[in-house]
């Protein structure tokens, strides 16, 4: 697989490494400045927690990059659940992308370095093989008779290991994410996450999505916002391509509906189908659309999530 260029991924880190720096700064001053003295809730002090730990993974990035950007794209995963309105300002998509770029020039490096290494295993079991050569020679008898040994009864090292190839088409990958649903008519935010396991052409996925009633308030006034959420399995077909692949699955949930001044949720089955459209630059990460639908008869709703992807892709 061809690599990004040096220059391009150094062009990356240094956008990723000042946007950090600005970020850090904002929060700092904006901190030092707020003098409230309100009473924080127990989700307040979570919320500050979290972007604490973003803060810090900004920070870390720069020595640590792939760590940092773990800490800081898993923490804005956990923010768009815990407060979907996040996902409709704009600064934190800057966090969120800031993570990626870290993540992005960390996994490079890791695989360049991982480069030099297998050059230098390859000279050294160059020089392993010469000296095993020549030890053969003096066991060269006993070499023939072992392998005519093996043709007489059939089993091929060769046939062998053709029947392991298959393992070479098993891939799996988690994905999450951001975007924007319509739930009957009305506008939403959606956090979501999933995870797929691919066997040949075949795709088995589980997923949960979180619809949330979008809401502006102009006035101050404010009302607890309807929710609707599924978890499915689901099952399907998927064409890849050398830097990316489409899919497209459907299956079963459950699906939840969440009514201001309930006290329980409301539960219903549902048709859940989905489509992943992702581009793959690194064996291990990719980035692209994921839809998704769920059919019910309570609330169905469809959508689309700006997704990250991990795993063994390729």
């Amino acid at each position: 697989m061809e690599q990004p260029s040096v220059s391009t991924i150094k062009i990356i880190r240094w956008i990723a490494r000042i946007l950090s720096i600005l970020i850090i700064t904002f929060h700092l001053v904006s901190f030092m400045g707020d003098r409230s003295s309100a009473d924080l809730t127990s989700l307040d002090i979570i919320k500050l927690i979290l972007w604490g730990i973003v803060l810090l993974g900004l920070a870390i990035s720069w020595r640590y990059e792939i760590f940092g950007a773990i800490a800081i794209i898993g923490t804005s995963v956990i923010q768009q659940i815990i407060n979907p309105v996040l996902m409709t300002m704009w600064f934190f998509w800057i966090v969120y992308f800031v993570g990626i770029f870290f993540l992005i020039c960390g996994m490079d490096k890791r695989k360049r370095k991982g480069t030099m290494t297998a050059k230098e295993n390859v000279r050294r079991n160059s020089l392993r093989r010469i000296r095993i050569m020549l030890k053969i020679q003096h066991y060269f008898p006993l070499c023939i008779g072992f392998v005519g040994l093996i043709l007489s009864t059939g089993c091929s090292p060769v046939y062998a290991q053709d029947i392991t190839c298959d393992s070479s088409a098993q891939f799996y990958w988690f994905n999450a994410g951001g975007g924007a649903s319509a739930v009957q008519g009305g506008l939403g935010v959606s956090p979501g996450v999933s995870f797929s396991y691919q066997l040949g052409n075949n795709l088995f996925s589980v997923r949960h999505v979180y619809n949330v009633e979008f809401q502006i308030h102009v006035f101050g006034e404010s009302s607890i916002p309807e929710a609707v959420w599924d978890v499915g399995a689901l099952y399907g077909r998927i064409a890849k391509a050398p830097y990316g692949f489409a899919s497209i699955s459907g299956g079963i949930s459950i699906v939840g509906e969440v009514r201001p001044y309930k006290e329980r949720t409301l539960l219903t089955a549902g048709i859940p189908f989905e489509t992943q459209l992702f581009w793959t630059p690194l064996p291990s990460f990719g980035i692209g659309i994921y839809g998704f639908a769920n059919l019910n008869k309570e609330k169905s709703f469809v959508g689309a999530l700006l997704c990250i992807q991990i795993g063994k892709l390729r």
